[in-house]
């Protein structure tokens, strides 16, 4: 059985990776694609298809990494907040 652990730091760090993440997502479709040489023909239409695809996919996912690190970082403040209440108690009267 696997067991884990965690607490508010690492909960931050992980909100922070999912923040580089997509903020590296968010700068890569704006590096320019050469479809013009592709002319005319089809092949350009389909390019830019595939492309548009991606990028409405690809931001999606930047908001969605977005909120998942929000959330995190709420989360973390929570979790810290009743570990420091729930140790609270187990110390009242100075007996752990």
């Amino acid at each position: 059985m696997s067991t884990y652990a965690l607490d508010d730091a690492a909960l931050a760090l992980l909100a922070t990776a999912l923040d580089d993440l997509a903020q590296g997502l968010e700068v890569a479709g704006k590096l320019g694609v050469d479809s013009w040489a592709f002319g005319t023909s089809q092949s350009a239409g389909a390019l830019e298809a595939v492309l548009g695809d991606w990028r409405h996919e690809r931001l999606a996912l930047v908001r969605g990494l977005r909120v998942l690190g929000e959330r995190l970082r709420a989360v973390g403040s929570v979790y810290a907040e009743t570990e420091a209440a729930v140790a609270g108690r187990l110390l009242v009267g100075g007996v752990p």
